[in-house]
């Protein structure tokens, strides 16, 4: 039986970019295979959804992004000590899913005005709206200790929000992000955590 865990993915951060983040941070063995686009269309059939990232561990095959975080989480000890911690790391993930859902609207937009518009709102409405739920959360620390989200420890919640904003710099989009202290801060102790920081310094550059 596979005991190693190999993820399959595209030479970009999107949707496996949390999934390689927890690996590293955990300093957890794993086959990171990056494909180009031109080979996708001969490995696509082979997929369990005829998408990407997928998971190879204990030779079975996992599909779609979240599921394959989740389940690493999981397997990492990440995901939150009771079933109360998991359903609370879920939803702040599910509130990331559907903040990068309103980003890939503009992002692959075809019509350059319709495009504008939606990137306009996306940066004075829909990101700063996200951002400020979270930085509350920190605040107030309803469901976590002020330094971490959910409990007393970090979790993929916390990766996922750091990736997440390491997503809107690269793309140019965390202008007036400073706004949110908490938020950055927790950033900042995600990114020095385990085997992040080293992971950050050698990734391929990519564009998106």
């Amino acid at each position: 039986m596979q005991k190693k865990f190999k993820l399959t993915y595209f030479s970009v951060r999107a949707r496996g970019e949390l999934i390689r983040l927890l690996f590293h941070y955990a300093g957890k063995e794993f086959e990171d295979v990056r494909v180009e686009f031109a080979e996708w269309p001969a490995l696509q059939p082979n997929t369990p959804y005829l998408s990407l990232p997928i998971l190879e561990h204990g030779g079975v095959v996992v599909g779609q992004s979240t599921s394959i975080a989740r389940y690493v989480a999981k397997e990492l000890g990440l995901a939150g000590r009771t079933t109360l911690e998991q359903a609370l790391t879920d939803g702040i993930i599910d509130s990331i899913t559907d903040i990068f859902n309103e980003l890939v609207k503009f992002a692959f937009e075809k019509d350059e005005t319709k495009k504008e518009e939606l990137k306009t709102k996306y940066i004075e409405e829909t990101l700063p709206k996200w951002c400020g739920l979270i930085e509350k959360q920190l605040e107030t620390k309803v469901n976590g200790n002020g330094t971490w989200l959910v409990g007393d420890q970090i979790s993929w919640a916390d990766i996922g929000v750091f990736n997440f904003l390491n997503c809107m710099e690269l793309m140019k989009l965390d202008n007036g992000l400073s706004q949110y202290p908490n938020l950055n801060a927790l950033k900042e102790r995600v990114e020095a955590s385990g085997g992040i920081s080293k992971y950050i310094s050698e990734r391929p550059e990519t564009e998106i």
